[in-house]
């Protein structure tokens, strides 16, 4: 009885009549065995027996995560790996993978992540009390934008001129700070009588009051 296994032949002498004992499972990387070319018989015949392996690639699973969404694309072992397109996202650009694509399938399942560097855009917030003050913050698309309130002495924060988007657009964007100035009481009071009740803006010029009369 001859086993040939991908050229190298494996002899077992048989006597005529004997029975013949099963033969072991054989094994090859990245393929499925599927039986021996023919039926071997109970006992050895009157004449040498050849028989081979029947072999069919095995499948494996090609993934390719892109932006945490899963492709799966199943390969028989040595098939042609297709050419993927470089794939893109809102906001930044494709880098590379984190290993190259295998050109053909291997004998186990392969795992790949797209890499993108995310985009930066520049948002310049401008303090309309001076036109010298302002501030630029580079915000990554789509990171959400978070901007504390201003603060100036004298003055209420009134918002934005504009609606300032939730996360930051794939654009620069320009905003300025909007005031309101405040006002105040000037109250002089002499012996419970109110003489002045004035309301000044924040920065006026008060009018200084009379002085009282002693008499």
């Amino acid at each position: 009885l001859i086993v040939d296994m991908d050229g190298v032949a494996d002899t077992i002498q048989y006597l005529y009549g004997a029975e013949i004992a099963p033969l072991a499972t054989p094994t090859k990387n990245g393929y499925l065995f599927k039986g021996w070319s023919e039926t071997l018989p109970e006992t050895m015949p009157d004449y040498d027996i050849v028989v081979t392996p029947l072999w069919e690639n095995d499948s494996y699973k090609l993934y390719l995560v892109v932006d945490g969404d899963t492709i799966v694309n199943q390969y028989r072992y040595g098939d042609q790996v297709a050419n993927f397109p470089n794939p893109g996202i809102e906001g930044g650009f494709f880098v590379g993978w984190s290993e190259p694509i295998p050109t053909t399938m291997p004998n186990k399942d392969v795992l790949i992540e797209a890499r993108f560097e995310m985009k930066k855009y520049k948002l310049t917030v401008v303090d309309s009390l001076s036109a010298d003050l302002y501030t630029v913050y580079n915000i990554p698309c789509p990171d959400s934008i978070r901007l504390e309130n201003l603060e100036h002495k004298g003055y209420e924060f009134q918002g934005w001129n504009t609606t300032l988007p939730e996360i930051m657009p794939d654009s620069n964007l320009y905003v300025t700070a909007i005031w309101k100035l405040n006002q105040y009481n000037f109250v002089v009071i002499l012996d419970e009588d109110t003489l002045i009740n004035k309301v000044y803006a924040y920065g006026d010029s008060i009018v200084a009051p009379e002085e009282p009369s002693t008499a």
